[in-house]
């Protein structure tokens, strides 16, 4: 699973940092352990050791509109990257957007970040998705950031595709809007 640091919750002084990602990729029965920051997942150029972690509450039964998740780690300090979290940044259909993450990209596994410009197809109050003709995101990509064009601010985190396979995926992909559950989950977490 990938996972976005937003700014304004690093607690520089005391090395603690907070990851948004999604809720189930911080599942009981295999919580993370560690958070890798960097182009290429096998050779991180950080890491973070969790403290501890949180799904979204609603999530319980696999619910998508609640696909998000909240990780606490350890070793953060001013060189850490951030991002910031879009609560109030205006989604609209048609709307160009960058995902990012480490999913698979074809017939074999992918350990190296890749981003993708794509135009979102359907937005409501708690999902956006785009159609994945051409690319997208696909499975390893949950829990890694939907940006806005410039690539600065975190409107939604991947959750799910229609369709997935062990080399591609098809359909739309679906990704939870953070303005649905800031107030609610995120910031108080």
């Amino acid at each position: 699973a990938d996972y976005v640091y937003f700014n304004h919750s690093v607690h520089v002084a005391k090395g603690v940092g907070y990851v948004l990602t999604a809720a189930h990729c911080v599942s009981s029965s295999m919580p993370p352990i560690e958070v890798r920051q960097g182009n290429a997942f096998m050779s991180p150029a950080r890491a973070y050791s969790v403290l501890s972690y949180k799904a979204h509450p609603a999530y319980g039964g696999g619910d998508p509109r609640y696909d998000v998740g909240m990780i606490r780690v350890a070793g953060v300090d001013a060189s850490t990257p951030t991002l910031d979290i879009g609560s109030t940044t205006s989604v609209t259909n048609g709307m160009q957007v960058m995902s990012v993450g480490y999913g698979i990209t074809g017939p074999n596994d992918n350990t190296i970040r890749y981003n993708i410009l794509k135009n979102l197809n359907a937005v409501d109050p708690s999902l956006v998705s785009y159609s994945l003709s051409g690319g997208g995101i696909c499975s390893g990509d949950s829990g890694g950031p939907m940006l806005t064009p410039g690539g600065q601010v975190v409107i939604a985190v991947h959750s799910s595709v229609d369709n997935a396979t062990s080399s591609s995926c098809s359909g739309n992909g679906y990704s939870v809007r953070v303005s649905a559950h800031y107030d609610s989950f995120i910031k108080p977490f």
